[in-house]
């Protein structure tokens, strides 16, 4: 197994754990470079249903992140609006 497979496993290992201890911002900061060397025109040695595994679910954490950041922003719209409320 050369050095990009090894880079892809172990920042896949990196990325499941940062969002199981729901270390966002350094999940964030992973999967974009997992992201660059899936993106890569390199062969990379892997199985293909471990490589194709490994993106879909990449594709699923970049979606899931959109909606934690828009729940994010109407939970800060709520709490805004709750505290216009009690102090006006």
């Amino acid at each position: 197994m050369g050095k990009l497979e090894q880079e892809i496993l172990s920042m896949s290992n990196e990325l499941a754990e940062c969002v199981q201890k729901k270390e966002f911002d350094e999940a964030w900061t992973i999967a974009g470079g997992l992201n660059q060397r899936l993106k890569g025109d390199q062969v990379i040695q892997l199985p293909a249903s471990k490589l194709e595994a490994i993106k879909k679910l990449l594709r699923r954490y970049y979606a899931v992140n959109k909606e934690f950041n828009d729940i994010s922003k109407k939970m800060y719209g709520i709490g805004k609006k709750l505290s216009e409320v009690v102090s006006g």
